[in-house]
């Protein structure tokens, strides 16, 4: 009878001891608990020809380029993939084709209401497309003359237009910084030794991602 009494003893104490470990691996799972939205996103996708960089903020998007025409169906999956339906800022961080192939397309079937590009003339079929997709367009169309700076609660995006004495192709390119407490990060494209002398030269030391070689 006492062993019986014994066992039992033993078998209430272990399930005691399995209850109390479980809601404490409860407890300490509800702790470990990341809501990823509350933080910044950055998304850098190779479409096969060309590349492009999301940013998500909570309920805000940025689109950095939009690739070559023909990487349109691997835009669309990754926009599908990451339910973006509407796109709060477009950056155009250069008039080169794999950077603007695929505007006009977003244009006709998204809702972007801000595009930001550089101040310079670039005669091509696709932006004579771009052009002409912006006229009369839902779509703010902001050329860059000057820093412009996108505030996203504590996310701060400066974009920096290309300097006024560059020519070549390569120099005309955005910088965009990204400043969001500690943490720093900047997306530039095809950039020269000017442009790399001017990332220098603005203290942007943390890192630089140096993007569609």
């Amino acid at each position: 009878m006492k062993n019986k009494v014994k066992y039992i003893s033993v078998i209430i104490i272990l399930l005691v001891v399995l209850i109390l470990f479980l809601l404490l691996f409860n407890d300490l799972s509800k702790e470990k608990e990341i809501n990823i939205e509350e933080y910044t996103q950055v998304y850098m996708y190779d479409l096969g020809n060309s590349n492009v960089e999301i940013i998500k903020k909570n309920d805000s998007i940025i689109l950095v380029n939009s690739g070559l025409k023909e990487d349109l169906d691997d835009l669309m999956d990754v926009l599908n993939k990451l339910e973006i339906y509407e796109i709060d800022y477009l950056i155009i961080s250069n008039k080169d084709d794999k950077y603007v192939g695929n505007v006009t397309y977003l244009l006709d079937n998204y809702l972007v209401d801000y595009i930001y590009m550089n101040d310079y003339e670039y005669s091509s079929k696709i932006m004579d497309e771009v052009n002409s997709s912006l006229v009369g367009s839902y779509t703010e169309n902001i050329i860059l003359t000057s820093n412009e700076v996108i505030t996203l609660d504590d996310l701060t995006i400066n974009i920096y237009p290309y300097m006024e004495n560059d020519f070549s192709m390569n120099d005309k390119t955005l910088v965009i910084e990204m400043l969001e407490g500690d943490n720093s990060i900047y997306l530039t494209s095809n950039s020269s030794k000017k442009r790399l002398d001017f990332i220098k030269q603005n203290n942007i030391i943390h890192l630089v991602i140096s993007i569609l070689m």
